[in-house]
């Protein structure tokens, strides 16, 4: 079973991160822990050709670092030519 929340806040501890395509969209997946349990925030960023050269991204984090600093290194991977560059054309 997926417990799911609808909103996260920026200081509080993340348990992972995965930003990547999924059914055609490009999408951001927070895990915090809520109670007991590990809830999935999702935000939708779009649609997937709109980001044809960003790799995807997993971090794990195990509540180590907060929400905030997992989306600076999303945020940061996204806009991130390093791999895009190196790949053929």
């Amino acid at each position: 079973m997926k417990i799911v929340t609808t909103s996260i806040y920026p200081d509080e501890p993340a348990y992972g991160i995965f930003e990547g395509p999924e059914h055609g969209r490009w999408l951001q997946k927070v895990w915090v822990i809520r109670g007991d349990a590990i809830a999935q925030y999702r935000t939708d960023l779009g649609a997937e050709e709109d980001f044809p050269d960003v790799v995807p991204l997993v971090m794990p984090s195990y509540g180590d670092d907060t929400v905030a600093q997992l989306q600076y290194y999303a945020e940061k991977n996204r806009s991130d030519r390093y791999w895009a560059n190196r790949s053929p054309p």
